[in-house]
C-alpha cells in the first residue's frame, strides 16, 4: 500500500481539517439567520484553523524529535524522509498565511489566530510535559476554534451552543491528551519531562483523565434540556451515536490495558466521535437555519 507523503504527514491533516471545520462550526452556530453566511468568510476561517493548526504540528515534529526517535521512529523527521531545516520553513509559512487569512474577517480574528499560534509554540517550546496544565493548553487549542468561528460573526460572540461546545471539546480532549501521555510515558521520561503518568503513575493518570471525560459527555446534553437554538430531534441521534464512540474507544482501555498500541487506537476511536460530537451541533443547527 502506497504510504502518504511525508511533507503531507507532518501536517496531520486530519487535524487541521478538524480546526478547520470547528472554526466553522463555531460560525455557523452562532448565526441567526441564513443570509448573515458570508462564503469568503467561511473559506478564511477554515484556511486559518487548518494552516495555524498545520503550522503548530510542524513545531511539535521538530520539537519532539529526540522523544520520536524512541516512540515513533518512523516519523518523517527522526526517519529522516524530511529534514529539520524544512520542517522549519514549512512551520513558519503555513503560520504565516494562516495568520494572513485570518486579518481577512478582521482585527479580533488576527489577534485571536495570532494568539493561538504563540500559544501553540510557546507549548511546544516551555509547557509540554507540565502535568496537567500542558494537556489543558493543548484542549484550549481545540476550544479555541469554535469561539474564534463566533467572532467572525461580529454580534454573535456569546451564543450559549459555542461555548457548550468549547468546553466539551476542551475536557474531551484533556481526557484523549492524558491518555497520549500515558503512550508516550518511555519517551518523555527519557528526556526528562514530568507529564501526569510519570509522576502519579499510569493508573492514576487514567484515573484523572476519566474525570475529564465524564464532564465532557455530561456537558454535551444541556441542549436537550434546556433551548439553545438547536433542533433536538436531529442533535439527539448524533449525539448517541457520538458518546457511543467515545465509550466504546474507553472500553477498549479497559478490555486490552493501558498499552501504547491499545492507547493509540483508542484515541483515534475518540476523535471519531467528537467529530461526529461536532456535526451534532452543526446539523441541528443548520435545520433551524434552513427551516
Amino acid at each position: 500500500m502506497k504510504t502518504a507523503s511525508p511533507y503531507l504527514a507532518i501536517l496531520r491533516p486530519i487535524n487541521g481539517f478538524m480546526v478547520g471545520l470547528a472554526v466553522l462550526i463555531g460560525y455557523l452556530i452562532s448565526l441567526d439567520t441564513p443570509t448573515s453566511i458570508v462564503a469568503n468568510d467561511m473559506i478564511y476561517g477554515f484556511l486559518t484553523g487548518f494552516l495555524v493548526s498545520s503550522s503548530i504540528m510542524v513545531f511539535n515534529d521538530i520539537i519532539d524529535l529526540p522523544i520520536d526517535r524512541i516512540n515513533r521512529p518512523n516519523r518523517p523527521l527522526p526517519s529522516g524522509k524530511i529534514k529539520v531545516i524544512e520542517a522549519l520553513v514549512m512551520g513558519i509559512m503555513l503560520g504565516i498565511f494562516g495568520i494572513i487569512f485570518s486579518y481577512l474577517t478582521g482585527m479580533g480574528t488576527l489577534f485571536l489566530a495570532l494568539g493561538f499560534w504563540i500559544i501553540g509554540i510557546l507549548y511546544n517550546l516551555y509547557f509540554k510535559g507540565t502535568p496537567l496544565i500542558g494537556n489543558m493548553i493543548v484542549s484550549l487549542s481545540i476550544a479555541i476554534p469554535f469561539i474564534y468561528g463566533a467572532l467572525m460573526t461580529g454580534d454573535n460572540i456569546s451564543d450559549l451552543n459555542t461555548y457548550i461546545l468549547a468546553v466539551t471539546a476542551f475536557t474531551i480532549n484533556t481526557y484523549r491528551e492524558i491518555i497520549k501521555d500515558i503512550a508516550d510515558e518511555e519517551g518523555d521520561r527519557g528526556k526528562g519531562l514530568s507529564t501526569l503518568p510519570i509522576i502519579l503513575g499510569r493508573k492514576r493518570a487514567f484515573y484523572i483523565s476519566l474525570v475529564y471525560l465524564f464532564i465532557g459527555l455530561t456537558v454535551g446534553w444541556i441542549p436537550l434540556f434546556i433551548d439553545t437554538g438547536l433542533n433536538k430531534f436531529v442533535y439527539l441521534p448524533i449525539l448517541l451515536i457520538s458518546e457511543y464512540l467515545i465509550i466504546k474507544s474507553l472500553l477498549v482501555l479497559f478490555r486490552e490495558g493501558l498499552k501504547e498500541e491499545v492507547i493509540l487506537k483508542s484515541k483515534n476511536q475518540c476523535m471519531l466521535g467528537m467529530f461526529l460530537g461536532m456535526l451534532a451541533f452543526l446539523l441541528s443547527k443548520l435545520i433551524i437555519l434552513i427551516l
